[in-house]
């Protein structure tokens, strides 16, 4: 009687220990697709150009896709890439290609309706350069919104102010927005100049979703960077449309600054997809 109670006893420990110690497989997360937008070079001021990261295939939390640098103008450099990611986002990866070697390691923020940003740090040493000159950076980019409903019109010039909560300082600033056309309505891709310092403005590029929610990505030549989430509020009858968001602005020197903004709209924004009116 007494050995039978301890052999059950022994047993409910065992499998409260497998229970425990053993958790269920971790729920893979869809990090599949193309995400566009930009590197810059922290140990070469100056060196800058566009990306593209695509995930093709995702099992097991292991991916492979391609890297592809588009440096002075649009000379592609790409990188078969494989890695992981994990189920909060978290990625790693390396690739090799004709331009070298590159590793990578950073964090994918999704977003409902499929829209998500990746943003991370790169080791970089480049092929044919003796003695190597390896390359560090930060690169940033964004994955579109699923098309549903049509977007709302998003182009044209907007005007707003940002309020810092880091210590509650305020900035003007300007936005020229061009919005695609995608088979004869908006598209769900925007991009544009933002202008604070006129010497120095932010060039960015972003998504949009049918019910007016956007991300957006952008990035100045000072290496500053930032991440913008938010939605957009219709327009009224005689009135423009206003939008409102949350901002993360890490500038080069390592400082980060957080905070929130409010930007209204011209009252009659350009329809992409007309001759006339589309930018």
């Amino acid at each position: 009687m007494h050995g039978s109670r301890v052999t059950r006893t022994v047993s409910l420990v065992l499998l409260a220990f497998f229970l425990v110690v053993i958790p269920a497989t971790a729920r893979e997360i869809d990090s599949r697709g193309t995400y566009n937008g930009f590197f810059q070079s922290t140990q070469h001021s100056g060196l800058w150009g566009l990306m593209q990261f695509v995930i093709t295939d995702v099992k097991n939390h292991r991916f492979t896709g391609m890297v592809t640098m588009l440096i002075g103008g649009g000379v592609g450099v790409p990188f078969p890439v494989d890695g992981t990611v994990s189920t909060s986002g978290e990625f790693t990866g390396n690739g090799r290609g004709m331009g070298g070697k590159v590793q990578f390691h950073g964090q994918i923020m999704f977003l409902p309706g499929g829209a998500a940003v990746a943003d991370a740090s790169y080791f970089l040493m480049p092929s044919g350069v003796e003695p190597p000159e390896p390359d560090r950076g930060t690169a940033t980019l964004v994955r579109d919104f699923v098309p549903d409903n049509p977007p709302p019109l998003v182009g044209g010039h907007w005007d707003g102010v940002a309020t810092s909560s880091i210590d509650g300082s305020q900035t003007t600033f300007h936005l020229d927005v061009r919005q695609t056309c995608m088979n004869g309505r908006p598209g769900t891709e925007f991009a544009g100049r933002e202008i604070i310092d006129p010497e120095m403005p932010f060039i960015f590029q972003g998504t949009v979703n049918g019910d007016g929610r956007f991300v957006t990505i952008g990035w100045s030549f000072t290496n500053d960077r930032f991440i913008v989430i938010g939605s957009y509020q219709p327009p009224d009858p005689g009135k423009p449309a206003t939008a409102k968001a949350d901002y993360t602005l890490m500038f080069g020197n390592g400082f980060t600054d957080r905070g929130t903004f409010m930007m209204m709209q011209q009252l009659f924004p350009p329809d992409p997809c007309s001759p006339i009116g589309g930018q």
